[in-house]
This record gives C-alpha cells, sequence and structure tokens, in this order.
C-alpha cells in the first residue's frame, strides 16, 4: 500500500481549517470571580497571525507533498517489476526446462568434440608417421611395377657378386653390403646374419651397427636397434644419418626431447635434411608442442613438396591447435599425393584421418 494523491489533498485541506479557527474567540475564566469574561481580539491582528502561519507552512507543505509523490512514483516502478519477474517465474515454469539438464546436455557436447580430437592425436603416435624405415620399393601402382621388378633383379644380381666375394675372402665391408641388399629385398632375418657376421669380424666397423639396427627397427626391436645406433655413433661421432635412425628409435621409446636433441644435431650438420625436420616435428607432437612442430612440417615441405609424411604430421599439429580446416586441408593434399605415389600404407592411415575428422567423408 502507498499514500494516493487523494490522501495528500485531505491532509492539506484539515491544515487550512486547523489554521482557520485561529481566529475565533479566545475565552478566559476569571476563577476568583466565577466568571466568564470574554475578551474579545482584534480581528486584523489575528489575520496578521494567520497568514503568516500559512505562509510559513508553505514551503514544509510542498515538501510532504514532494516526498509522498516521490514515493508513490518508485512504488509505481516496483509494482512493474515485480509483474515482469512474476510473469517470467510463470513461463520459466510452463517451459518445464531443467536447468540442470541444459547444463549437463552442453557439458556432454563438449566432451563429444574433446573425445573426437583425442581420438585424432593418438593417430600421431604412429611412429611409422616419423620415417619410413624401409629401402625397399613399395609401390602398388601397375606402371611402376615393372620398374620394381627390374630393380629387384638387379639386386639379387648383386648379391650373387657378393657371394662369389665372400668365397674367396670373408670381408667385413662385403657382409655388410650383402646385409644392405637383402634388407632392400625384404629378406630382413638374413640381412641381421649378414651384419653379425661383419661385426664379428671387425666389431669397431660402425656402419655394420647402423643397418642392424635398421633391420632391428623394421623387425620392432626398437631397444635392441636404439643400442647399435648408439654403438655406431661412439665408434665413428662423424657418422650424421645415424643420428637422425637413433632419434627415431628413441621416439619410439618414448624418449621425445632426447630425439629432439639428435635431430637438432642432424639439422646442424645436414639442413637440407627433410626426414630431420620431420623427426623432430614428430616429437615436438608427442610432446603436444604444436606451436613448435608446424615450422619443422613447413620447412620439411619447402624441401619436399611430395613428402606426404609432413602434411599427415602437419595436420595432427593442426588438430592439437584446433585448426580443423587447415589439417583437412593438408590431409586432402597427402591423400593426393599417396594416390599417386601408390603408397597404400600411408592412403588407409590419411584416410582413417579424414573419417575421424569428418564422418561424412
Amino acid at each position: 500500500m502507498y499514500i494516493s494523491i487523494r490522501s495528500m489533498l485531505v491532509i492539506l485541506v484539515l491544515v487550512m481549517l486547523v489554521s482557520a479557527d485561529l481566529t475565533g474567540v479566545s475565552a478566559q475564566f476569571d476563577d476568583n470571580q466565577g466568571q466568564r469574561v470574554i475578551h474579545e481580539v482584534s480581528h486584523e491582528v489575528l489575520s496578521d497571525r494567520v497568514i503568516d502561519f500559512v505562509i510559513a507552512l508553505i514551503p514544509f507543505v510542498v515538501l510532504v507533498l514532494g516526498i509522498f509523490w516521490q514515493l508513490n512514483r518508485k512504488m509505481s516502478k516496483l509494482d512493474v517489476q515485480m509483474e515482469g519477474v512474476q510473469l517470467a517465474v510463470e513461463e520459466f515454469q510452463k517451459s518445464k526446462v531443467d536447468p540442470h539438464q541444459v547444463a549437463s546436455e552442453a557439458a556432454q557436447e563438449v566432451m563429444k568434440k574433446m573425445q573426437s580430437r583425442d581420438t585424432l592425436l593418438k593417430q600421431a603416435a604412429n611412429p611409422y608417421l616419423a620415417r619410413d624405415t624401409r629401402y625397399s620399393e613399395k609401390s602398388g601402382s601397375s606402371s611402376s611395377q615393372g620398374k620394381s621388378e627390374e630393380t629387384r633383379k638387379q639386386l639379387e644380381e648383386q648379391i650373387v657378386k657378393h657371394n662369389e666375394t665372400l668365397d674367396r675372402s670373408p670381408d667385413s665391408k662385403i657382409y655388410c653390403e650383402r646385409g644392405i641388399v637383402k634388407f632392400r629385398l625384404g629378406q630382413t632375418a638374413e640381412a641381421i646374419f649378414d651384419y653379425n657376421q661383419a661385426i664379428d669380424l671387425n666389431p669397431y666397423f660402425a656402419p655394420a651397427y647402423t643397418n642392424r639396427g635398421d633391420a632391428k627397427t623394421e623387425l620392432g626391436n626398437y631397444l635392441s636397434a636404439y643400442l647399435d645406433y648408439d654403438a655406431a655413433i661412439s665408434i665413428d661421432p662423424n657418422l650424421f644419418g645415424t643420428y637422425d635412425h637413433r632419434g627415431f628409435a628413441k621416439i619410439v621409446l618414448q624418449q621425445y626431447q632426447l630425439a629432439i636433441d639428435d635431430f637438432n644435431y642432424v639439422i646442424e650438420l645436414m639442413p637440407r635434411s627433410v626426414e630431420a625436420y620431420n623427426g623432430r616435428g614428430f616429437a615436438w607432437n608427442m610432446l603436444d608442442q604444436y606451436n613448435m612442430a608446424i615450422p619443422d612440417f613447413d620447412e620439411a615441405l619447402r624441401l619436399d613438396s611430395n613428402y606426404v609424411r609432413a602434411y599427415i604430421n602437419r595436420g595432427i599439429a593442426n588438430v592439437g591447435l584446433n585448426l580443423l580446416e587447415e589439417a583437412e586441408k593438408d590431409w586432402d593434399e597427402g591423400l593426393r599425393l599417396v594416390k599417386q605415389q601408390g603408397q597404400k600404407d600411408l592412403q588407409v592411415i590419411i584416410q582413417d584421418l579424414l573419417l575421424r575428422l569428418n564422418p561424412s567423408f
């Protein structure tokens, strides 16, 4: 409840009536005589006093009226606001929306996006994306099949020559060279046997350790391969390519920072090593340092624009940075190249990544 304008006017009229009564007659009783003595008061003097009183009362009345008016105004606004709040509450209740349910649905949507991103990033853990460990050609296209067969024939002829040389005189270097040829032919176990023979003849022949490490890597014996690379570098620190191979072994063993150290050394001495840039970028990806990885993949692709692994790995780095459109561009380009090159193994990897990124692919 608040005071209306009508109430304020009634109060003002009462005040004026009380003031008018002052113009009456003043009565006194003489207690000693018991008689009432009526003294007439001069009407002119009394009227002046009434006027002075009314004039003095006007500011007070104006002030009171102003206060009442302000109160009425604020109370009116408050009523309007309360009506709005009440209507909003009623609308909310009618809609039957559970705020906890809304929050839960939003959280689930965020989790789905994060899970999708994490699934994509897990693909980066495939060491095959860091480096191709095989020397043999893996072409599946019919146009290059003849070239592959020709290469195989040439490699088999080399083995025959190495056999003749070793029959005449065993030599660690020839054993190592025959091992390399067998490895290129996919005869990994036979290649390791030749590397063992080379090391038995000369325990300080560093290239035999490096090549045996490559063969063991192909078989998945990464720790043993790492020890062979380490031995080769200890014997001959100038085997710069071995640092790159050891860096790859460290990646597989999840020693990412140590792998970066090896790739740094290779890049310092061989600044045009595409695999070293790709390997270091791969290691940065594993450390979630995507901003560090991107420049390495950029440089690898500047040196060799057809190096598919750099496209795949840069796409993974872009996913880590939530640059999904850039990732899709990298993988689309990589897919185009692997189809041209006939690299079916990489094609499967890229198609899986694109499918996870875009289910409508």
